[in-house]
């Protein structure tokens, strides 16, 4: 195998996402930009130069229906496939990711379950009809997305975790986690995020992967309609009130981090197979 660079890993991801918008614009589905992707389109017209992987949202109807259909049409999709739970029992997240399987991923303190060059797709669920709802959903969503997150790691490493109180607790955590199981957690926070429809409710968000906090929360009127913008050589579907929505998520978008933190954040190295 031979490693690949970034610029390989953004164009090999680039490529999935030109493949998943038409998909969508076939079957009607919704989707947009989301999170460091949506500050690429914004700062960058593409990819922050640093990125190494694509973020969209789908609400969860259409989620379903986008995962059913590579499910369906799995071999005339090649090289791309979908990996999630549903299909997959090794993988490590409760999100799907869309992936090319001409690639393989070396992922740090993660077992291999298959994954190459990939786009995070995150369903999108109600999360409540009140400020209070939101923030009581969302804290205990948060704290089983951790411990799902735990329970798949080789071992118990600092990673992200910037608190004290929180890298004091974190190796008891991850016992706990590795005891109970990943499907234990994947279970609860499967039922948490169905239990209001996206269409029904005040606030929306990502639930089953809640590691943003309830700045990752948004009024569903932010959403719709989609409009579009650049992201390097083609156009893709971002959120009507997207400067809204990167401002209370990340506050000042626009300001470059500083240098030391100008770098890749999943940890791996990617292999052309």
């Amino acid at each position: 195998m031979q490693l690949i660079s970034m610029k390989d890993v953004q164009k090999g991801s680039l490529d999935i996402l030109k493949k998943i918008d038409e998909i969508c614009n076939k079957l009607n589905l919704k989707y947009c930009l989301a999170y460091g992707t949506l500050i690429g389109a914004i700062r960058h017209k593409g990819f922050i130069p640093w990125d190494d992987d694509v973020d969209i949202m789908m609400p969860r109807k259409d989620y379903g229906i986008l995962v059913q259909y590579f499910i369906e049409h799995k071999d005339e999709l090649k090289p791309f496939e979908i990996i999630n739970p549903q299909v997959n029992n090794k993988c490590p997240y409760t999100i799907s990711r869309i992936s090319d399987s001409r690639y393989q991923l070396d992922v740090d303190n993660e077992d291999d379950y298959g994954i190459g060059i990939f786009i995070d797709v995150y369903p999108w669920d109600g999360v409540g009809q009140t400020e209070e709802e939101v923030a009581e959903r969302k804290g205990k969503a948060a704290r089983n997305s951790s411990l799902f997150y735990l329970s798949t790691r080789q071992k118990c490493v600092k990673g992200n975790t910037k608190s004290i109180k929180k890298l004091l607790i974190k190796p008891a955590a991850f016992v706990v986690a590795k005891l109970l199981g990943k499907n234990y957690f994947e279970k609860k926070l499967s039922k948490m995020a169905t239990k209001y429809k996206y269409d029904e409710s005040r606030y929306v968000g990502c639930l089953v992967w809640g590691i943003d906090g309830v700045r990752g929360i948004y009024p569903i009127e932010w959403m719709e309609p989609y409009t579009k913008l650049q992201f390097e050589d083609a156009q893709f579907r971002v959120p009507k009130e997207w400067e809204k929505a990167l401002s209370k998520l990340f506050r000042n978008y626009m300001e470059l981090p500083p240098k030391k933190d100008r770098v890749p954040h999943h940890g791996y190295r990617a292999f052309e197979r």
